[in-house]
C-alpha cells in the first residue's frame, strides 16, 4: 500500500503477487542456510533431510520455501519456526 507522496517501492519477492506491479530485477544473491557452531553440536546437520527437524528463524516464508525446494526438499515451512518478517 503505497501513499500518494511515493515514487518509488523496492520490495525483494522471488515473484511479484500483484499482476499490476512492474517488477524488473536489480540485483542477485546467494541464498545461506546458517547455525552457530553450538547448535550444530547439539543438533547435528549431516544432510539436507536434517534441515526438517532444525529450529529456524523464518524471515520470509517465500525464500524458505525456495530453499527447501532447491535441496530437493518438501516444499512446507518446517514447523520449528519461529517466524520474523521484515527483521532480515
Amino acid at each position: 500500500d503505497l501513499q500518494n507522496d511515493t515514487d518509488i517501492a523496492i520490495r525483494v519477492v522471488l515473484h511479484p503477487d500483484d499482476p499490476d506491479s512492474i517488477a524488473r530485477p536489480l540485483a542477485q544473491w546467494q541464498t545461506l542456510i546458517c547455525a552457530s557452531p553450538d547448535y550444530l553440536r547439539e543438533y547435528p546437520i549431516a544432510q539436507p533431510q536434517d534441515l526438517l527437524n532444525a529450529d529456524w528463524l523464518n524471515h520470509n516464508s517465500n525464500v524458505l520455501l525456495h530453499a527447501l525446494k532447491c535441496l530437493g526438499l518438501p516444499e512446507t515451512l518446517p514447523e520449528n519456526r519461529t517466524d520474523c518478517p521484515d527483521s532480515s
